[in-house]
């Protein structure tokens, strides 16, 4: 009686999400559903099906964002354009032939 007992009041631990819905997915990057939508129909985002039900994994969404970091411009290399610009961009003041 007392295991009965306690394995019915016993406390279930929350289950790790392993699959999200796209609103999900757009909210863990920052981005509207629409734009998550555009991902998986241009092949940039590996989604599935359940049914009818449009899903990401959380791997794919993790791999998604390690890909685009790894194209990304490092810091430095930022700074370095911002300042090249700065130097020959913009207007000149006075002067001029």
């Amino acid at each position: 009686m007392q295991s009965e007992l306690a394995r019915m009041t016993s406390v279930v631990a929350p289950v790790a999400k392993v699959a999200l819905r796209p609103d999900e997915a757009a909210d863990a990057l920052g981005c509207s559903r629409r734009q998550v939508e555009r991902l998986i129909a241009g092949g940039e985002l590996v989604a599935f099906k359940i049914g009818r039900l449009t899903r990401v994994s959380v791997t794919a969404l993790d791999e998604y964002v390690a890909g685009r970091m790894a194209v990304c411009v490092p810091p430095m290399e930022v700074a370095a354009v911002r300042q090249h610009r700065g130097r020959r961009g913009g207007r000149r003041v006075g002067g001029g032939a």
